[in-house]
């Protein structure tokens, strides 16, 4: 069966077809030009699991493709975690992410997703979910500050070379981008023992801490385990 995994997040779309196995040929587009979209019909999938952010793009989504069978996270498909955190406010994206690195990494760990938003989990040694945190992103930060100020503007992004910049540009890209890295270091300063940082989305190949896991495709890996776990039970045939 033709399958395709797509993550749908609050500014971009990630996806890639599959064969049950590995993640094969990835795409991309911006989110809000989804029903513009052409990865269904360059790719002819007869089933699409998803990982939204973004609930009108679902809807769009399952619109363009009415013949497709779509299984969402928080919709049909509902991964399981033991969380103190009400479930029912947490984001489609965090619940794949913590499912996805609990299952791959020993706890404890913090999970932390670099996208339009900027949050942190944490999974206890025990494998429980105490918790998390969400900040504005990198990118969604500078877009603000550059909007409410007369003098400073909105520039691309790179990892940083230094801490101290000598120019208003890189001035801002290293207080950004320093500004998530002294945050995301900080945090395990006040847990037990030693816990493993997990980076993922769009902005994680800006934070670069010592030591952490950087998996830009955790949320697609997540969606494959998944797969993976339907056809086991014979829910699904790929």
């Amino acid at each position: 069966m033709k399958t395709i995994l797509v993550d749908i997040g609050n500014t971009c779309i990630k996806g890639c077809e599959t064969d049950g196995r590995h993640l094969l040929r990835s795409f991309s587009c911006q989110t809000k030009d989804v029903s513009k979209s052409s990865f269904f019909t360059e790719f002819e999938p007869e089933l699409c699991l998803v990982c939204s952010v973004v609930p009108e793009a679902l809807e769009k989504l399952r619109e363009i493709g009415p013949k497709i069978r779509i299984l969402a996270v928080g919709q049909e498909l509902k991964p399981e975690i033991k969380s103190a955190y009400d479930l029912t406010q947490l984001g489609a994206d965090r619940l794949l992410n913590i499912w996805t690195a609990g299952k791959i990494y020993t706890p404890p760990l913090l999970v932390v997703s670099a996208g339009t938003a900027l949050t942190v989990d944490y999974i206890n040694p025990d494998g429980f979910h105490e918790g998390g945190l969400i900040c504005s992103g990198i990118r969604s930060g500078l877009r603000s500050l550059s909007e409410n100020t007369a003098a400073l503007f909105e520039t691309g992004l790179h990892k940083p070379d230094s801490l101290w910049a000598l120019n208003t540009a890189d001035a801002l890209n290293n207080g950004f981008c320093n500004q998530a890295i002294f945050f995301i270091k900080k945090i395990p300063e006040q847990l037990p023992g030693r816990t493993k940082t997990i980076i993922t989305g769009g902005d994680s190949s800006l934070i670069d801490i010592q030591e952490s896991v950087i998996f830009p495709e955790l949320a697609l890996q997540g969606l494959l385990m998944l797969l993976m776990e339907l056809s086991q039970e014979h829910t699904i045939s790929v």
